[in-house]
């Protein structure tokens, strides 16, 4: 396909004048001048086909080459071949005037007849006498028939006759022309624009080779890589245009561009620091030269590098047509790939190192430094590091990460080595754990490890994470076996002690041993073993409330890192003693913006935050709060199964219904983490709520399994016991109920806390049943009253309720049902600065209480009275037999159950039988679904 000429119309008049002027014996000569790739050769063929046809010149040719340029006449042998006579070497000056004469009086014989068209190409690669002889000729024009047409890709010689001839640039297309080609090969849009940037401003050669090479599917944007193309035509074209001779300069400009826009894009680059940088040789043999000001960065009120060459550097100006082949992907890749990797690599470290020594900003570095190898220089590795704190700061880890493991590869001081290391090993652990646990690994090895200490907490933390309690346990262990300083040793052996009590088999042992220092350890660590002591003691029933608060002080460790561990165990223990608004307080006040989820000391505040916030009904805050938090551990392979079952739990008093097991079934199947027992408890709880009291019961029992054999005993820390003794008592089971419940109540009572006593009293309460049952319910809702309890509160009153109602105190029913509801409906502030809100503390018992209203006539809080036995609905005590009955429970062990006999209940399901219009015990489910909770 011919390719049209398009913005040469002017050099054709021209020429077409020109050679008018030659056909009337007025000789003229025309030098068409434009850069490899401009077009001038096709100029020059088609000015020659015009002037020729019809013979109306007749056409005389001659090419030089740079092979040829060292040979003395190699032109004038292409034009006058058959002079024989023409020499092989440089003429004396009078000799060389005879020859040059007899060759015009020669091309004056051969254009009597017809005018003669010579055209002379690559004039720049003439040899010397021939470049003369031309000089020469253009001075003899006037009275002959002849017409001379040169190109090059220089400046006119110097000494030709200005008055028979014209220097005619041929420049590149304009865009509009380069559109209009492009929209030949169907290429249109903002694809179209890009090819006239990527032609280096319309370069002719770039601009054919590139829409020979695009894909006919990718018409409408331009490939951004060279692989994208279907050939490499626009590859070679490239390496053609920078490699000619017509600019030397211009190959290593635009490798220095390239360079400079890869490694950063949105700044405009400034030309005279890359001239500086762009010379020959290997780097470090140029100075740094000066650097001017910062360019401004595009989007931030700099020019993007497109924008700035057409503004500053039109197509006649040298680093345009450079600046906009390189403003563009594809067109940097072209160039790069047209220079030697040493070349580039030579340019990129003079960048680096003048933009560094000049003060420029690390982060702008880091393009440069990348693709740079380590060499042992000293800037170099600072500035890598550097640029990675930039990074980090800036909120960019990927880029802060490859940054540090590139200066993890040059020779680093053991201090710089390990401080890479650990924040490299944070950066990895956020994306994978298991790159980051190996690398902390292999620097602990290192016999220069410059830090073991901190090295082995994070390693450690990394492995507890991921459920490998005991190898961290050894980290710990044989770190500190290397250490001289006391302190630290003791500093790892309470991290190693928090870490165990993972572990039920090394708990014991590692905390006596921890214990057995109070008298010797530092005084920098000695507030972190109190607590951790106290902890202990705490869960297997050894002190009360009051011992435990009196260990805790208020002064925290000096050395830095067991300062975590203590405000863990100092909020754990707050939260216990059910001091709410101080543990959360601490636990927040003690946890960094981004909690590290493989630090085990964040796990427990993180825990003890969101077990404040279930307990005082702020459900909202802590769904807010862990949600993300969660899945995005559960991306990096680290389970917190206690912040799911927290979750589960507040769905679940939100009403949620089936949502709620969400979050305890992402967690898949049980992998002997130790907060699976919260998992446990909050599954049963679940179960029960829905009336599921065999799942219920058999999670409290494998809850209750785990935590005797790590020796906890206290109910403060997981309430398996209570729930147990109600799923049995709701089974039937009352003696072993009433005997789980008793064993409950004595351990609460030596722990103290209004909220676990009470919480006992209800459980024992519902295990006894009867007069006792009902006197321990209303004991249990008084002493709860008391604490900030609100939940369990709740739940104590709509258990009140329902014995009042058994007992058939209709009245007292009512007034503790609408206490439930007004309890369960609001949530009353823990501490002076809680935010106002109106989410209530369980809609779940609400509404239950609600429902619980409505049955015995009673208002539910709407102001609506609820539908009357009279109107035909079920009693509270006929509602509890039917449920027992859904149940599979035979009438002998509903009473037993309710502590009726055995002709009460047949009267109640007679009556209910009745009222549901059903005459068989299989005809109730269809009438009557249970699911109340307890």
């Amino acid at each position: 396909m011919a390719q049209p000429l398009l913005e040469r119309d002017e050099a054709l008049r021209t020429a077409a004048d020109h050679a008018r002027s030659a056909r009337s014996r007025q000789g003229r000569w025309l030098l068409l001048r434009g850069e490899t790739g401009s077009g001038r050769t096709a100029l020059l063929r088609e000015l020659v086909r015009r002037e020729t046809s019809g013979g109306r010149m007749r056409p005389v040719s001659a090419h030089a080459s740079r092979d040829e340029t060292g040979y003395p006449f190699a032109v004038l042998r292409q034009l006058f071949p058959h002079r024989t006579t023409l020499p092989y070497d440089d003429l004396a000056p009078h000799r060389e005037q005879r020859l040059f004469q007899r060759l015009v009086d020669d091309l004056a014989a051969e254009a009597a007849d017809t005018p003669l068209l010579i055209t002379v190409e690559a004039l720049d690669l003439a040899d010397r006498p021939s470049l003369r002889w031309l000089g020469y000729l253009t001075r003899r024009l006037q009275p002959l028939p002849l017409l001379i047409v040169l190109t090059t890709g220089g400046t006119a010689p110097d000494g030709w006759c200005e008055d028979t001839g014209t220097d005619l640039p041929v420049p590149p297309l304009g865009e509009h022309s380069a559109v209009r080609l492009a929209a030949l090969r169907d290429v249109h849009g903002n694809a179209a624009r890009d090819c006239f940037h990527a032609s280096a401003g319309g370069n002719p050669l770039l601009l054919h080779a590139l829409l020979a090479d695009l894909p006919p599917p990718a018409r409408t944007e331009l490939p951004t890589t060279l692989a994208g193309l279907t050939g490499d035509r626009y590859r070679t074209a490239v390496a053609r245009w920078l490699n000619a001779d017509d600019d030397p300069a211009r190959r290593d400009l635009a490798v220095a561009l390239a360079v400079a826009l890869s490694a950063d894009p949105d700044t405009t680059p400034d030309l005279r620091l890359l001239r500086d940088a762009a010379g020959p040789g290997p780097a470090g043999d140029r100075p740094a030269g000066h650097l001017p000001p910062e360019p401004r960065p595009a989007g931030r009120g700099g020019t993007p590098p497109t924008a700035y060459a057409t503004a500053h550097h039109p197509p006649r100006h040298p680093a345009g047509p450079l600046l906009r082949l390189c403003a563009l992907p594809l067109g940097r890749e072209a160039v790069l790939a047209s220079a030697d990797t040493a070349r580039a690599g030579a340019v990129r470290h003079r960048i680096a190192r003048n933009l560094y020594r000049n003060g420029a900003p690390a982060i702008r570095l880091s393009g440069y430094l990348l693709g740079l190898p380590q060499t042992g220089e000293e800037w170099l590795g600072h500035a890598l590091e550097e640029a990675a704190e930039s990074a980090w700061r800036t909120e960019l880890p990927l880029a802060a990460a490859e940054l540090l493991r590139h200066a993890l590869t040059g020779p680093l001081t053991p201090a710089r080595h390990s401080a890479a290391t650990l924040r490299l090993s944070a950066l990895e652990m956020a994306r994978c754990t298991e790159a980051g646990t190996r690398r902390l690994r292999e620097d602990l090895a290192r016999a220069d490890c410059h830090d073991p200490y901190t090295v082995a907490s994070a390693l450690s933390g990394a492995l507890a994470a991921r459920g490998r309690t005991g190898m961290a346990v050894r980290v710990l262990e044989e770190a500190g076996e290397r250490l001289c300083d006391k302190g630290a040793q003791a500093a790892l052996r309470i991290t190693a002690a928090g870490l165990a009590s993972q572990d039920a088999r090394r708990w014991d042992t590692a905390v006596t041993e921890v214990r057995d220092t109070l008298g010797t350890c530092p005084p920098a660590v000695e507030p972190a073993v109190r607590v951790l002591a106290t902890i202990h003691e705490a869960l297997a029933g050894r002190v009360d409330v009051t011992t435990a608060l009196d260990t805790i002080g208020s002064r925290p460790p000096a050395r830095l890192p067991l300062h975590t561990t203590w405000a863990a165990g100092s909020a754990a223990l707050l939260e216990w003693a059910d001091r709410l608004g101080e543990a959360r307080a601490l636990a927040a006040r003690s946890l960094p913006a981004h909690p590290d989820l493989h630090e085990p000391g964040h796990h427990f505040l993180l825990t003890t935050r969101a077990t404040a916030d279930f307990r005082t009904g702020h459900h909202r805050r802590l769904i807010e709060e862990n949600t993300l938090l969660v899945r995005s551990a559960g991306e990096r392979g680290i389970r917190l199964p206690y912040l799911h079952a927290l979750l589960a739990l507040a769905r679940y008093e939100r009403g949620e219904g089936d949502r709620a097991r969400r979050p305890l079934d992402a967690l898949g199947p049980p992998d002997g983490h130790p907060g699976w027992n919260e998992v446990l408890w909050a599954r049963a709880r679940i179960h029960a709520g829905q009336g599921r009291w065999e799942r219920a019961l058999a999670d409290y029992l494998e809850c209750g399994e785990s935590m005797s054999a790590q020796g906890m005993v206290n109910p403060v820390c997981q309430a398996w016991r209570p729930g147990a003794a109600v799923a049995l008592a709701r089974l039937g089971r009352r003696a072993e109920a009433a005997a789980l419940a008793e064993e409950n109540l004595h351990h609460a009572r030596a722990w103290g806390t209004p909220r676990v006593v009470g919480t006992a009293l209800r459980a024992q309460g519902i295990s006894l049943g009867g007069r006792r049952g009902l006197l321990a319910l209303r004991q249990a809702a008084d002493l709860l009253a008391t604490a900030p309890a609100p939940l369990e509160l709740a739940e104590a009153l709509l258990d009140l309720g329902r014995a009042e109602a058994t007992a058939g105190h209709a009245r007292k029913a009512r007034a503790a049902f609408g206490e439930t509801l007004r309890r369960a409906g609001q949530r009353p502030a823990t501490v002076r600065d809680d935010p106002p809100e109106t989410e209530p503390v369980s809609a779940r018992l609400a509404a239950v209480a609600r429902r619980a209203l409505g049955d015995l006539g009673g208002e539910t809080g709407g102001g609506v009275s609820g539908p009357r036995v009279a109107h035909g609905r079920l009693t509270e005590a006929e509602h509890r037999v039917v449920r027992l009955v859904l149940r599979g429970l035979t009438n002998a062990q509903i009473g037993e159950t309710l502590r009726v006999t055995r002709r009460t209940v047949e009267t109640h399901l007679t009556s209910s039988y009745k009222k549901l219009g059903v005459s068989r015990r299989t005809q109730l489910a269809a009438r009557l679904a249970e699911g109340d909770p307890y």
